[in-house]
């Protein structure tokens, strides 16, 4: 399953998976063209340390991203879900 670190509405997404690695996902996400970061970003300590998360994913969502943009990562990671199982 996949868990959302948001728990308000943001322009950037950060997410991980129970069961994908957040490096491999991010590759996976890129080779359907949806552009991400992986890891710990700048705040290794705080994310590994205190709050006890694993590597996410992050996305950003701006002013040019559509419908169909974030129908493509919906889709993408249920599809990913289904035949990761």
């Amino acid at each position: 399953s996949i868990h959302m670190l948001n728990t308000e509405a943001r322009s950037v997404i950060s997410f991980y998976s129970d069961e994908h690695d957040a490096h491999r996902l991010a590759i996976f996400l890129s080779g359907a063209g949806i552009m991400t970061r992986s890891g710990t970003f700048c705040c290794h300590y705080y994310l590994l340390e205190k709050k006890k998360s694993p590597p996410l994913v992050r996305l950003s969502l701006g002013l040019h991203t559509t419908k169909k943009d974030i129908d493509t990562i919906v889709d993408t990671l249920q599809r990913l879900h289904v035949k990761g199982k």
